[in-house]
């Protein structure tokens, strides 16, 4: 399999091209864009106002990395491993700091698992 290979008819390629793009629009769309402030206000919570969009910004830009590495297919147990360790932080931060503005604490740590398990069984079904 060559580097970023998509196989339509594979479940993991499936996977893996699914979590990639999750990242990628997330980053972009949500955070570099500011298409949804209120990921700026729960970055301004957990870090302070003065500086929320550039770290925002910074974020989503790793996000973005994240779900291109995922593309790539090259050690993606790395990527997800670090994956699953920013949702644990990021959903923990929240959580704990600007929960009033999340809109379903335990629909989103649901959904992140769920991420995080696609990622592994793509991760996984590649060895």
């Amino acid at each position: 399999m060559g580097l970023f290979h998509f196989d339509p008819a594979s479940p993991a390629s499936l996977a893996r091209w699914g979590v990639g793009a999750v990242w990628v629009m997330f980053g972009i769309v949500f955070k570099v864009l500011d298409v949804v402030p209120r990921h700026r206000r729960i970055v301004g919570r957990i870090a302070g106002e003065r500086h929320a969009r550039a770290i925002t910004v910074m974020v989503g830009f790793g996000e973005c990395a994240l779900g291109v590495w995922m593309w790539s297919g090259l050690w993606t147990l790395a990527c997800v491993g670090l994956q699953g360790a920013g949702v644990a932080v990021m959903n923990t931060l929240e959580i704990a700091l600007a929960k009033d503005l999340l809109l379903s604490p335990r629909l989103m740590v649901l959904a992140n698992l769920g991420l995080v398990a696609a990622g592994l069984y793509a991760a996984l079904s590649s060895r």
